[in-house]
């Protein structure tokens, strides 16, 4: 499954979700997380585990990678919102967050930045 078929179904693979484990819904309603949400293996396997991780408690870590946009030092960048809703979603979750964000990088050097700045706090899902 290609990312695009993701991202529409979205709510459908929370509300899935939900009624596998038997969770209350989850009222996703920010679109920046709906948006950003990238999976690496092309299935939503990855997503379900993060969440099914976080409804249980366990410690997860959300981490961005990219430039200026994701840096951002405003009120509140997209990445910022992003950790906040997972923070407000599964409040017996420790989120922890790893913004990698450099303004005027291009992928060229995102590719060299991934692993000491990312993959090394283990990230349990990654925003690019």
């Amino acid at each position: 499954m290609k990312i695009c078929e993701i991202l529409p179904r979205y709510n459908e693979i929370i509300n899935d979700l939900s009624h596998t484990l038997e969770i209350p819904q989850v009222d996703v309603k920010d679109a920046i997380l709906r948006s950003y949400v990238i999976d690496y293996d092309e299935t939503d396997n990855r997503l379900r585990q993060v969440l099914c991780k976080a409804y249980r408690g366990e410690k997860i870590t959300v981490a961005a990678i990219g430039g200026s946009i994701t840096e951002d030092s405003g009120e509140k960048c997209w990445f910022e919102r992003v950790s906040d809703w997972f923070k407000s979603n599964f409040p017996n979750t420790t989120v922890d967050s790893v913004n990698a964000g450099i303004g005027s990088t291009s992928s060229f050097l995102g590719v060299f930045r991934l692993e000491p700045m990312v993959l090394k706090f283990k990230p349990d899902l990654v925003f690019i």
